[in-house]
């Protein structure tokens, strides 16, 4: 199969999103410029971003200018005090292993995206396992490699970690007092980036770029699934997973891949479940491929959590709980039902992420009495990623092609965002360039 390898011309630009605050963005050719690979360290890959995808936390991000209760973290705090290098980028001209190059922009916003495909165009002297014109999923995070976190292999817990379209705090020689400063990284929705190879994965043959941007999702599904230790072997065979989006759906799906028997999808969107239902028992699914059996829950609205759990267990058949819960939709009340479906000595992961980081009424005692196992999940650790890729690659996750449900072209990167906001399918997305 003949393949047109892409090219770098000269004046070419490198066209971004930014946010600035609350549904306050715009396209910028001159915040970032083209990256020059000899800027970086030599095992570092310049790449054309084909597809970028949208998140949850994309549309939190649109919607209210960042997730959590630090407002530090908030793409307006940064307009509002209109802080340039100092107060919102990195510091100029540092060696640090592909996380910024030199001559970086003053803060303008944050350029938005991490979940992305994309084809290498050129690499450092350093790269032996990627060549121009490979096609590659990115894993969008870049650890320092040296702290306690990363020497454990849970990177994603790296105290330096630069995450695509995020921000982070750090302490640097030349700040007065040693106090810490909240810097930003850019992310992925512009037309050039520059990664690591070791965080780039290369993309079988079959496996189209649009399909490798749900390698990035797949990778949170396999960390959850992991944590969780889903497996016949530890007797984990009973998943209820909490929520139908993105996460939820893949979740689902992964938990059929690592063996379990019987995997309930709860959400309060009928539409979604019926679709997850469909997609992983038809034809290739993760649940027809594994012989697993699903059954879905729509969790009603204003209800108690108590209330809901109860219905579940009886119309599901879990007379004594779930082993395992996989909470994707960063509800309160789909964490408090969550508690209440497992049976005693549970596991319960939580992957979704709320606005607001704090909820009342948790049952603190349920949790205690059962000796339930609660564990945050953020991200995707060592390995994650690869497994991800090697499970699509496989086909046993199901046809993620029909996961996608529109493709939004570069300008129209708002509507991508509010279809998200608005439930319309399980995965949207916007094309940089083919």
């Amino acid at each position: 199969m003949s393949m047109t390898i892409p090219t770098l011309r000269h004046g070419d630009q490198n066209p971004c999103v930014l946010l600035h605050g609350p549904e306050s963005t715009s396209i910028s050719t001159t915040h970032l410029p083209v990256p020059d690979l000899s800027d970086y360290p030599a095992d570092c890959v310049l790449l054309r971003i084909a597809y970028v995808g949208v998140c949850g936390s994309d549309v939190h991000f649109y919607m209210h200018g960042g997730v959590g209760g630090d407002e530090r973290k908030y793409a307006q705090y940064y307009v509002g005090q209109g802080q340039g290098r100092n107060g919102g980028a990195t510091v100029d001209g540092e060696e640090d292993g592909g996380r910024r190059g030199r001559n970086e922009p003053e803060f303008e916003g944050l350029v938005m995206g991490h979940e992305a495909s994309a084809t290498v165009l050129r690499v450092g002297y350093g790269v032996r396992g990627l060549r121009v014109g490979d096609r590659v999923a990115i894993e969008p995070g870049v650890p320092c490699r040296k702290c306690a976190r990363c020497v454990e292999g849970m990177y994603n817990l790296c105290f330096e970690m630069r995450f695509a379209a995020s921000f982070y705090e750090s302490v640097g020689e030349n700040v007065e007092g040693g106090n810490a400063l909240m810097r930003a990284t850019p992310g992925t929705l512009c037309r050039y980036f520059v990664l690591p190879e070791s965080l780039c994965y290369k993309l079988p043959g079959h496996v189209g770029l649009d399909e490798g941007v749900l390698v990035e999702p797949l990778a949170v599904g396999v960390h959850a699934v992991r944590l969780a230790g889903v497996s016949p072997v530890n007797g984990h065979g009973v998943v209820v997973v909490c929520g139908a989006g993105t996460i939820g759906v893949v979740s689902a799906a992964l938990s059929c891949a690592f063996g379990a028997a019987k995997v309930v999808l709860v959400d309060v969107n009928v539409g979604r479940l019926e679709f997850a239902k469909s997609w992983l028992c038809g034809e290739g699914g993760a649940a027809r491929t594994a012989g697993a059996e699903v059954l879905t829950f729509e969790s009603e609205v204003g209800a108690d959590a108590v209330e809901n759990a109860g219905r579940l267990r009886t119309r599901c058949g879990l007379d004594v709980g779930a082993d395992v819960v996989l909470e994707a939709s960063g509800v309160s009340d789909a964490t408090a039902l969550g508690v209440y479906v497992l049976r005693t000595g549970g596991h319960m992961v939580q992957t979704g992420l709320a606005r607001k980081p704090l909820m009342s009424g948790f049952p603190i005692v349920e949790l205690s009495e059962k000796e339930i196992h609660l564990h945050g999940a953020f991200r995707y650790k060592g390995g994650d990623f690869e497994i991800a890729r090697d499970l699509l690659g496989r086909g046993v996750v199901g046809p993620v092609k029909e996961l996608i449900n529109e493709v939004f072209d570069f300008e129209k990167y708002e509507d991508a965002w509010k279809a998200t906001r608005d439930g319309k399918g399980i995965k949207n997305m916007i094309r940089v360039q083919d």
